[in-house]
């Protein structure tokens, strides 16, 4: 006899299949563009565009390999400490948490075989980025979301 899962397992392997996901999805997108001609989706407003960022976050420069790998290194690892304390036994934290991780974790495969992270999607102004990067800011905004407007009473009142 199968003894089936609890809801906490259930939420921790849909987490997990989220963030995997999104790493195949970030990786094959990027593998897609390297070598591909610019493309006009939307004139003047949206376009994919392949760009090798060395620097970290919106192409901030961050100088040398090193202090980079060592940097993100630390900064994923002090995240996914912080999101799986925070997340434990709050599922829509969690899945918006998995976003993160799986974004970082796109970015950081990247950054490790390449020394620079791809990126190809260029809307507006706005600095060029990739399908990682788009998880980290819908993870972050959903945690934002949880915070302001979800967040039971009792876990937050002073």
């Amino acid at each position: 006899m199968i003894k089936t899962l609890s809801r906490e397992a259930k939420s921790i392997i849909l987490g997990g299949s989220l963030a995997l996901d999104i790493v195949l999805l970030d990786q094959v997108t990027k593998w897609l563009m390297i070598g591909t001609p610019p493309i006009d989706i939307w004139p003047p407003y949206v376009s994919l565009h392949y760009a090798e960022n060395t620097g970290i976050a919106f192409s901030m420069p961050l100088e040398g390999l090193l202090q980079q790998t060592i940097t993100v290194g630390l900064i994923a690892l002090l995240v996914v400490l912080v999101i799986r304390y925070a997340t434990w036994k709050k599922p829509f934290m969690h899945y918006a948490m998995m976003l993160v991780i799986g974004g970082a974790i796109g970015n950081a495969i990247d950054r490790l075989f390449r020394g620079y992270v791809i990126d190809f999607l260029q809307v507006g102004s706005f600095p060029i980025f990739n399908v990682a990067d788009s998880a980290v800011c819908l993870g972050v905004a959903g945690v934002l979301v949880y915070e302001l407007f979800m967040k039971h009473p009792k876990e937050g009142a002073l």
